[in-house]
């Protein structure tokens, strides 16, 4: 095809378009590229607010997120930060907050993952209603006192992260702090005095620490704690450490003490507590009157401790008493009527090393739940139960060959299971006396059940 002059011009005026064009895109594009690097990058948090960051600093916090309209009274924001960041003075200028989340990703055991958080004086600036802080998982670094703008706080949260000991000038920029948690830190000690300006508190969290001494004097001032928390440390038991802390109700000392121990004396003056964890405690005997001077206990928890029996004289008639958690020792006996006279919701004595049941064991026992299950239990007395009033009874996985004619009888109960047990024959009538309305034998090789063989009511229900 043969091209005229026009078309050759025309073609060559077309080529410098397009490359005038492309160029103009690619310059575009630079400058563009250009422009985000060195721009604040800027996202929405809790549908109302945005927050915006450059080169690892929160510039500003504003109230014009895209759902602004749904959430016109909202005053919480939950900034997610994935790295490094430094708040810049006055960020937060342009919101009035009560609660405010700073969060970063989970780090590891030896803190080698954790960010780092830095703190001007003025980078809380302009939050004077803030109720609630809480900074999770970051490494803080501080210039002065980054606190003293938020006096009004209430609950401070500051966890795993780099704290050895609990900064003075800070916390007392809280006269209103009613509740402090600095779980999962590398906190060693709580010296003398350490919460004077800090009258309010009612709540302290100090679980997963490096605590080794609470020094005399360091409750002063705590005249209204109600709950403290020090599991998971390491604290020296002396005498005389909680009592400045007289009307405490929930004490939460499971795992505290290392190689030491839990030692009984140091709980004999606190006569409000309600609640007692001494978990994980190496805990070897239970000693008759040893919570005594503790006579409106509700819950006590004696998790994984080492104790191999049970006598009277700790827990029977102990009317207050709701709940006890025995799992996972290694009790192998139980004296009859160590849970006399006790109206409870929750006995537990799950994993742990019961053979023998005597009879009468649990006799004036009334409880709504009562785990029993995986002990080694292969030889019931007669009556073994009788007296026992349970809601559920749970004995599964234990080593029960047979049940004899009156191994249950006495029992009162809605639910007795006895799934996962060898049970292989069930004496006639055996449950001729036992009140019951569910029968569990999953996973027996007990072989077909004749309710009127066994003495059960028709309409007990088996499940099997």
């Amino acid at each position: 095809m043969m091209l005229t002059v026009v078309d050759c011009r025309y073609r060559e005026v077309y080529r410098r378009d397009r490359y005038f064009t492309m160029k103009v895109i690619i310059l575009n594009l630079l400058l563009v590229l250009l422009v985000q690097a060195d721009d604040e990058v800027c996202q929405d948090a809790n549908g109302a607010f945005r927050y915006c960051v450059k080169d690892k600093i929160l510039t500003r916090v504003t109230k014009d997120g895209p759902a602004l309209s749904w959430f016109q009274n909202l005053r919480h924001v939950w900034l997610k930060f994935n790295d490094d960041i430094e708040i810049a003075p006055n960020a937060f200028s342009q919101v009035d907050l009560t609660s405010l989340w700073l969060t970063f990703p989970d780090v590891n055991d030896d803190r080698s993952s954790s960010k780092v958080l830095t703190l001007h004086p003025d980078s809380l600036a302009h939050l004077p209603n803030l109720k609630q802080l809480r900074i999770n998982n970051v490494n803080v670094k501080y210039e002065g006192n980054p606190f003293v703008h938020i006096p009004l706080v209430e609950e401070l949260e500051w966890n795993y992260g780099n704290l050895t000991d609990i900064p003075k000038q800070l916390i007392s920029s809280f006269p209103n702090l009613e509740k402090l948690d600095l779980e999962e830190n590398r906190i060693e000690r709580l010296p003398a005095n350490i919460f004077e300006g800090n009258g309010l508190l009612k709540n302290i969290k100090l679980r997963s620490n490096r605590i080794r001494k609470l020094e005399s004097g360091w409750s002063t001032g705590l005249d209204l704690l109600v709950r403290l928390d020090l599991a998971d440390n390491s604290i020296a038991p002396e005498n005389g450490i909680f009592n400045g802390i007289s009307r405490i109700s929930e004490l939460e000392i499971s795992e505290a003490f290392g190689i030491s121990g839990f030692q009984q004396h140091l709980i004999q003056n606190l006569s409000d507590l309600t609640y007692l964890g001494i978990g994980f405690n190496s805990i070897r005997s239970l000693e008759p009157g040893m919570f005594n001077g503790n006579p409106n206990l509700r819950e006590i928890s004696l998790y994984g401790n080492q104790i191999r029996h049970i006598p009277t004289g700790v827990f029977e008639n102990f009317r207050s008493l709701e709940e006890i958690q025995l799992a996972d020792n290694i009790i192998e006996t139980i004296a009859p009527g160590a849970f006399s006279g006790l109206n409870m919701s929750y006995l537990g004595l799950t994993i742990n090393r019961v053979k023998t049941i005597e009879s009468r064991t649990f006799s004036g026992l009334q409880v709504r739940r009562f785990g029993f299950r995986k002990n080694q239990i292969s030889d019931l007395k007669p009556y073994a139960f009788d007296g026992l009033t349970a809601g559920m009874f749970d004995v599964t996985y234990n080593k029960i060959p047979m049940i004899g004619a009156d191994d249950f009888a006495g029992l009162t109960t809605e639910d007795l299971d006895l799934s996962g047990n060898p049970i292989k024959t069930i004496a006639d009538k055996a449950f001729r006396n036992t009140k019951l309305k569910r029968l569990g034998l999953y996973n027996t090789p007990v072989g077909t059940v004749d309710k009127f063989k066994l003495g059960l009511q028709e309409s007990v229900e088996i499940m099997k």
